[in-house]
């Protein structure tokens, strides 16, 4: 329930401007990752509708409305969408859609924590994180790395938190010495890729 001032501002003639509104969101990350649905029930004050009599002006009129929002995660821009999915088709290509997803949480995981940059770009830039890095421009995106970017950047998140991954299989010697002696404790296993945070 709240009040919504329609013009930004209150003065003598309060009774016009006001909005009474109630409502209840709806979220569909189950079916639509990012996305939620509103139906809101108000009184919107009949001055501002049109074809209102004389006598009426001072009276409320009842509303319904219903909206389909999406919400974008903290620090994501409008070409971080096909970025994700590059550095998705580039680190987890032929891993299960779940493995995709969770290399695409990292990167949210990442953006969200004080220990690595603030956006998606950065994280993705950041020096001596991806091994992948140099062949980014010509990689061209999978569709299934597009979809698994964008339940990633709407905060699926089946790397149960992960900042770090790694194939066993493909990681260099350096690399897997250091995730043996980091002390980073292991989230979840997908596919050739062992998650850590």
């Amino acid at each position: 329930m709240g009040v919504r001032d329609l013009f930004g501002v209150s003065g003598s003639s309060f009774k016009h401007r006001v909005e009474v509104i109630t409502g209840l969101e709806l979220r569909l990350d189950r079916l639509l990752p990012g996305f939620s649905t509103a139906l809101e029930i108000g009184l919107v004050p009949a001055a501002l509708t049109a074809s209102v009599n004389e006598e009426d002006r001072s009276s409320f009129r009842p509303y319904l409305g219903v909206s389909l929002q999406y919400k974008f995660a903290p620090g994501v821009f409008g070409d971080d969408l096909n970025l994700l999915a590059r550095l998705i088709t580039a680190e987890a290509e032929g891993e299960p859609y779940e493995g995709q997803v969770a290399v695409g949480a990292v990167v949210m995981n990442r953006v969200k924590s004080q220990q690595f940059p603030d956006t998606v770009r950065e994280v993705i830039y950041q020096k001596g994180q991806f091994s992948s890095l140099p062949k980014l421009p010509r990689t061209v995106p999978a569709e299934s790395a597009i979809r698994a970017a964008r339940e990633a950047l709407a905060g699926k998140d089946p790397s149960k938190g992960a900042l770090y991954f790694y194939n066993p299989k493909l990681s260099s010697l350096e690399g897997l010495r250091f995730f043996a002696s980091s002390g980073l404790e292991v989230t979840v296993r997908i596919g050739n890729h062992i998650f850590l945070k």
